[in-house]
């Protein structure tokens, strides 16, 4: 019998709407195979939606700016990159991830749940009397408050158990303590439950991942994939070098893939990166508008911590032992599936270490070296501008 769940919309949020990500691709592949059937209704519907279509509105505003912006100015006129330069376009793209997820929803044996049995009334009354999902702070959650009595009334017709993916205390508090529900905080959590369910040997693999001895081969393996890894400092001119790489703790999430001789499995590590970059002080470089250049480029270098949770993949070589009922597993390999992109709210700790000054020439062009202002007949004054000459 297929397992019921419903996703609210903060799950969907959460992995930042990428329909075609590792955690969604299985939870289609167990859809198709008839282990869950995937529950939603109109609000969810309608909110996934509009989060679609905001998140694509900033992130093209963000790119056209970048692209448009002094650090691509060598690029735009160039015949080898001006087709790659260009401006993406909003409605396309939120056109392409609209098609995501009605694929989602088509490939997961999706039921819509209807929100016009919902009473009212009782809506309502929850509300005057503070009821979850109504709490101090989030006095207005009707949109959830239907989802909730959405749920309950098909649950009360359907008469099966509903697991419940959510990551809002008060959606989740509304259904504590009744039968019939099964709550989780994440997709990974609940994957795993539905893999363990039917797959006797993916639950012998979690167990033995928990070894000592295994959780220090795939400390040891990721160590060394961080210091080897593609990082990106976020509003950063250039990642210089990573100083060191501390992995507070590794867990298990749940096994992607599995056969009598390997398995795929999804981890994720708390780590804490302690890195060298440098910040482009647009007040301090000279920026010219007409010949859409930099003449003088002055940089400042830090040092910064940052600490989040990574998730990567672990390979497992798998030994079967018929007679003890058991396996024997043998890290094969861990792998991080993309560049790691280190963002100012991970930020922990950050100090100047100093400044960088880049003179750029271009031709018989002399700039000041004070004010990065050209040097012309009538204001150079040697080595520095009439203006800053006297300083000197």
């Amino acid at each position: 019998m297929s397992i019921k769940v419903f996703l609210d919309t903060n799950i969907y949020q959460k992995y930042n709407f990428s329909f075609n990500n590792r955690q969604f691709m299985k939870l289609k592949e167990l859809a198709k195979e008839n282990y869950i059937e995937l529950l939603y209704n109109e609000v969810v519907f309608r909110e996934v939606e509009q989060h679609i279509k905001d998140n694509v509105k900033k992130a093209a505003k963000s790119y056209n700016k970048m692209i448009f912006g002094r650090f691509f100015a060598p690029f735009r006129n160039d015949a080898r990159w001006n087709k790659t330069l260009n401006r993406i376009n909003k409605e396309d793209m939120a056109f392409f991830l609209h098609n995501l997820w009605i694929d989602l929803l088509d490939c997961s044996s999706s039921i819509k749940i209807p929100i016009d049995v919902v009473s009212v009334d009782k809506i309502v009354n929850d509300f005057f009397e503070k009821k979850s999902p109504f709490e101090e702070g989030k006095q207005f959650e009707f949109k959830d408050a239907i989802c909730v009595e959405s749920i309950k009334q098909f649950h009360n017709k359907d008469g099966g158990n509903i697991s419940i993916l959510t990551g809002d205390k008060g959606f989740k508090k509304s259904f504590e303590g009744e039968e019939g529900y099964k709550l989780y905080d994440d997709l990974e959590s609940f994957l795993n439950f539905v893999i363990s369910q039917d797959n006797h040997l993916a639950t012998l693999v979690a167990e033995k991942y928990n070894n000592v001895e295994v959780i220090g081969v795939i400390k040891k393996q990721l160590e060394d994939q961080l210091y080897s890894a593609s990082i990106y400092v976020e509003d950063s001119y250039e990642t210089k070098e990573i100083e060191s790489v501390k992995i507070d703790s590794i867990s298990f999430k749940y096994v992607d893939n599995i056969d009598n001789e390997s398995a795929l499995i999804v981890s994720s590590a708390k780590v804490e990166i302690s890195v060298k970059y440098s910040v482009l002080d647009e007040d301090m470089s000279y920026y010219d508008k007409e010949e859409d250049r930099y003449y003088w480029m002055e940089s400042i270098d830090y040092k910064a911590k940052y600490s989040f949770d990574l998730d990567f993949l672990v390979s497992f070589y798998i030994e079967i032992d018929d007679e003890e009922i058991d396996v024997r597993v043998d890290v094969d390999e861990v792998d991080l599936e993309e560049a790691i992109f280190l963002k100012e709210e991970d930020k922990t700790d950050c100090v100047v270490l100093n400044r960088e000054e880049e003179l750029i020439q271009s031709g018989s062009i002399r700039v000041c070296p004070d004010c990065g202002c050209v040097l012309t007949e009538e204001n150079d004054m040697g080595a520095f501008c009439s203006k800053c000459a006297p300083n000197h």
